[in-house]
């Protein structure tokens, strides 16, 4: 796992491919559009803590810029049970460590 990373990532930087990628989740439902978001923000937080972990001198050079339109649709401040959505504890989270 580490050697696929090191080689990757030093063939992106030979290049310099910086990439944009844009998730459209406009067609998902309503109902799990909360958990999709809440998984692929976790996804991208553990990717770059565990390439931050095996090796120090890649940690930071692979920017994530991650934006949520209309965010308050599916990071709710609290779900119908008065408890914290799972999106939002992920994405306070992200916001805490994933820096």
């Amino acid at each position: 796992e580490l050697l696929y990373l090191k080689e990757y990532f030093e063939e992106c930087q030979k290049g310099q491919n910086h990439q944009v990628v844009i998730i459209d989740l406009n067609l998902l439902a309503s109902e799990i559009l909360e958990n999709i978001t809440a998984l692929l923000g976790r996804l991208i937080l553990e990717f770059l803590q565990r390439v931050a972990k095996y090796d120090k001198d890649l940690r930071g050079k692979f920017p994530v810029v991650l934006v949520l339109e209309e965010a308050h649709n599916y990071i709710p401040e609290k779900t119908k049970g008065d408890n914290e959505s799972v999106s939002k504890i992920v994405f306070e989270r992200i916001a805490r460590e994933g820096r």
